[in-house]
């Protein structure tokens, strides 16, 4: 009995800590007002002890108030009238013809002069489905980090056309990027449509990251497929905004759903997480063109993109 007591006891004020820790991230507060916060609920927690005093049901209907306000909370309340980051301000939106043409709104075209300075430009492009030709699937990593990367798809079409999707985190002006606040409903989630010049320079030449592009076996059918439920998926968002998540709606897992869809003989491992590897995860699974007999490292060697290569060398 002793033993059950206890350990009641000892969850009741880890998850009495976590709803403080909750609460502060929530509330833009400071760390020190975390400390304060937590240090409070701790000495809460030991008066709970004292079998005179009802403590306990305090903190027991503090955790049940925060757990209620945590997952009742929806992006249009946590985010209204935010003001956003400029590279993320405007929200992608699509439209679907009678003859089957998808019209993205919103496509990212940034000037850049640094990563920080920038002449902010949006284009409508209309695409058709049917003239989808190939995929590439990018990968990039920052700050010399290898099992961490952000991972793109870049759409070309028989037209000429081409355009990348990039799944980010949409912050509001002024807050932490960092990925334990996406724990806490923080950030949304967007699809971001670019042009290649735009996404891809940024990341190469502004930012100094690694990038590398591959092309995959995706047959014409296949990419077709994907930009469609890619594009209603972007709809979707518009109209009802979904917060981004660290590990479950990322720049890769969100994607990899609909990679599957389009290709059910895909399949994936701890590298879905750690996707800093992914590529030889895909390289693998004979989702990387090649060529006869070239091993992952050669493959990998030539597709580093290097600054202000064009999209016509992708």
């Amino acid at each position: 009995m002793f033993i059950l007591r206890a350990t009641g006891y000892i969850l009741l004020l880890l998850i009495t800590i976590l709803c403080g820790i909750t609460l502060t991230v929530m509330m833009n507060w400071s760390p020190a007002a975390g400390v304060f916060i937590c240090s409070c609920l701790l000495l809460i927690w030991l008066g709970s002890l004292n079998k005179k005093t009802d403590w306990l049901y305090h903190l027991l209907i503090f955790d049940l108030a925060i757990a209620a306000f945590f997952f009742l909370l929806t992006p249009e309340t946590q985010f209204k009238d935010v003001q956003w980051e400029k590279s993320c301000a405007v929200i992608p939106q699509t439209e679907t013809a009678n003859d089957g043409k998808i019209t993205i709104m919103g496509i990212r075209n940034f000037k850049y002069r640094t990563e920080n300075d920038f002449d902010i430009n949006y284009k409508n492009e209309t695409f058709d489905p049917d003239k989808a030709e190939s995929l590439d699937f990018a990968i990039s990593h920052w700050d010399g980090i290898d099992n961490i990367a952000h991972t793109m798809l870049c759409f070309n079409f028989s037209d000429g056309k081409s355009v990348v999707l990039s799944v980010e985190m949409r912050c509001p002006e002024g807050t932490s990027r960092d990925y334990y606040t996406t724990l806490f409903k923080q950030h949304e989630l967007i699809y971001i449509w670019a042009s290649p010049e735009d996404i891809l320079d940024l990341r190469s030449t502004y930012r100094s990251e690694a990038l590398y592009i591959y092309r995959t076996t995706a047959t014409p059918a296949e990419v077709k497929k994907l930009f469609t439920i890619l594009t209603e998926r972007t709809g979707n968002l518009y109209r009802k905004p979904e917060f981004y998540r660290t590990v479950s709606g990322n720049c890769t897992t969100e994607l990899l759903p609909y990679l599957r869809h389009m290709r059910p003989s895909l399949s994936w491992d701890f590298r879905a997480l750690l996707n800093g590897t992914i590529d030889r995860m895909f390289y693998e699974q004979d989702f990387l063109m090649y060529k006869p007999g070239e091993s992952f490292e050669f493959l990998k060697a030539r597709s580093l993109i290097y600054p202000k290569k064009k999209k016509n060398q992708l």
